[in-house]
């Protein structure tokens, strides 16, 4: 019996190919993956670069633009199964992305939003109004912009073709696109736990400072990136409704509030919103060949004088302002959030109470008018009630526009008003605004002769002093005439913030004053929140019972409650809360005499105030 002989195949040709099929797959897998983390952080690099001219990542804002990426990329991939199909549609979306972003931004001035894809029938219609308005300049940049952006994804697309992977399995792509499509459901439907916890991975806020706050959308996307700023616009407009709310119970607390007999007619109302003003002659371990801010302190016996908690340290003045004229309070809001700009763009948002609209409904004219509007804010202030919105633009003797100038302006509003109609006047000076160098000033009134600072801080200590001397000397000019005017008249003058005092080579002054450096840590932080006020008037009005302490969200209210006019149940409330909660930010609060708590660590009864007000806000402001 012949035994059968199996003949060996000869493998050596079909190893070779497993080999290089391999090799192939290998960086398939790897160009695939590629793409998928880099083709949306191109469009962010492409909207940076082109629109501001450079690119930079700022800590990790960067990483949901990656996973977002990878969501989109795979779901893609999914359905259309080759990776070469994905990277073009991935391509062309983004390519659309930025197009209109820049469209966009050039008639509007605001950068693209994931709330516009309702507008997204419309297109045809900005694509007209664009080439039927675009300027020359503009096209060339566009063309030549666009052209090197094009060139790059054809490179890309070019490299996927060649090392194209396909998922062949059904069920492989199902799974992909469920796990996709949940992981989308948890990033864009979050509650107020996975909200904050989005907004500290991807935002890091538990690091956000104030002074290093966005001032437009175009800037907050700028710092953020255009995904990440698109997703963070989003998620700062999501509001949950927080735990135990109650709307019948809180009308019922609304109803029960009574307003204070005590009243002092419709007198003009002034308000000097004095950017960075502080009292720095209470630095004991400076001295100067002057008093700074004499006038100030001179009229702290002609008037009520007011210890403010302010919300923000060394920046976003306009979170003061939200505060102030609407009885707000930015305890309630994100870290970082600036409602002039993100609360004010929500539908209905004009429907939100503020201290102005209850001025023009009692007969006041209300206007604003800004040294310089450094957050595009008009259309938020109109919302908010006031007739009239203006920014200055003349410079005097200074970088930025004088106080002397801006004083002048109230002047001559009142000069000019009519006598029949009480005025309700903001003006928002931008004098002492940062940067402190020395050659902000040309001429200098004031000189250090005392200090132990090195030069580099007393440069910067002396041109934020030289600002603040200029801001008291507009104050006293301003009461003098405000306290021969015919007509009864309220000045409010008040510091939003502290100075963001760091010197050229990145050394913050305030760190190496004793009075920011105690012993007593709460005392430190309540001093870096800690600015002063002022309420003045040229008639004998009822104010000295209003607390020598206060938060900057009940201080306008404070008044507006004393004045001969109907307010509103909100207001009524809210003026209330003083007596039990004076002042509160996210680090520190006051009880009604001025005992410093940490938030974290306050009374019962300071507690149930906190949390009423959360509620009020969310009933008023949000819902």
């Amino acid at each position: 019996m012949n035994a059968e002989v199996e003949e060996k195949p000869n493998t050596s040709k079909e190893v070779k190919i497993n080999k290089i099929d391999l090799g192939k797959s290998i960086k398939s897998v790897i160009i695939v993956t590629f793409m998928s983390l880099s083709l949306f952080v191109l469009a962010d690099m492409f909207f940076k670069i082109y629109t501001f001219g450079n690119y930079n990542i700022v800590n990790n804002t960067i990483l949901f633009t990656m996973l977002f990426g990878v969501i989109i990329y795979s779901l893609i991939l999914a359905i259309f199964k080759k990776s070469s199909i994905a990277t073009v549609v991935s391509c062309v979306l983004i390519l659309i992305l930025n197009l209109v972003n820049q469209l966009k931004i050039l008639y509007t001035g605001e950068p693209i939003y994931f709330s516009d894809i309702k507008f997204v029938g419309k297109v045809g219609d900005l694509l007209e109004l664009a080439t039927n308005n675009i300027s020359f300049e503009f096209t060339i940049r566009l063309v030549a912009g666009f052209g090197v952006y094009i060139i790059i994804l054809l490179i890309i697309i070019f490299f996927s073709c060649k090392y194209s992977l396909e998922i062949k399995s059904k069920k492989t792509r199902i799974s992909i696109i469920i796990i996709d499509v949940i992981l989308l459901f948890l990033l864009f439907f979050p509650n107020s736990y996975t909200k904050n916890f989005y907004l500290k991975i991807f935002f890091d806020t538990d690091n956000y400072a104030d002074f290093n706050s966005y001032t437009t959308s175009a800037t907050y996307y700028y710092r953020n990136n255009l995904i990440n700023g698109m997703y963070g616009t989003y998620l700062n407009n999501i509001f949950v409704e927080p735990n135990n709310y109650d709307e019948n119970k809180l009308n019922e607390i609304l109803n029960s509030s009574v307003a204070e007999n005590e009243k002092c007619g419709k007198p003009n109302i002034i308000i000097v919103f004095s950017e960075s003003f502080w009292d720095v002659d209470q630095l004991e371990e400076i001295d100067f060949n002057t008093e700074i801010t004499k006038n100030f302190n001179t009229l702290k016996g002609k008037g009520k004088f007011i210890n403010l908690v302010s919300p923000t340290y060394g920046g976003m003045s306009e979170n003061v302002a939200f505060e102030l004229l609407t009885g707000g309070s930015m305890n309630y809001f994100p870290r970082g959030y600036i409602p002039i700009m993100s609360l004010y763009s929500r539908k209905n948002s004009e429907n939100i109470p503020s201290l102005v609209k209850v001025l023009n409904n009692n007969g006041y004219y209300s206007k604003i008018v800004f040294g310089k509007d450094y957050y595009n804010s008009e259309k938020a202030f109109l919302k908010m009630g006031f007739d009239e919105y203006i920014e200055l633009s003349e410079n005097k003797n200074c970088k930025e526009i004088t106080d002397d100038y801006c004083i002048n302006t109230i002047i001559e509003e009142l000069e000019n008003k009519s006598k029949d109609t009480p005025l309700f006047y903001v003006l928002e000076t931008i004098e002492s605004h940062m940067p402190y160098s020395k050659n902000k000033y040309s001429d200098y009134d004031i000189s250090i002769t005392k200090s132990n600072l090195s030069n580099s801080m007393n440069d910067t200590l002396l041109a934020y002093s030289q600002g603040i001397y200029n801001s008291d000397k507009a104050l006293g000019k301003l009461y003098e005439y405000i306290n021969n005017y015919n007509e009864p008249t309220i000045l409010l003058f008040l510091g939003d913030h502290l100075p963001y005092l760091y010197t050229s080579d990145y050394q913050n002054v305030i760190n190496h004053l004793d009075y920011f450096n105690t012993n007593d840590e709460l005392l430190n932080v309540y001093r870096k929140y800690n600015t002063q006020c002022l309420i003045l008037s040229n008639y004998d009005i009822k104010i000295m019972n209003i607390s020598e302490y206060s938060g900057v969200d009940v201080l306008l209210n404070s008044i507006v409650n004393k004045l001969d006019i109907k307010n509103e149940k909100y207001y009524e409330w809210l003026d209330t809360t003083k007596n039990i909660l004076s002042a509160s930010n996210r680090s520190i609060s006051l009880d009604e005499n001025g005992k410093i708590y940490s938030t974290n660590d306050i009374t019962e009864k300071m507690k149930e105030i906190y949390n009423a007000k959360e509620l009020m806000q969310y009933k008023f402001f949000i819902k």
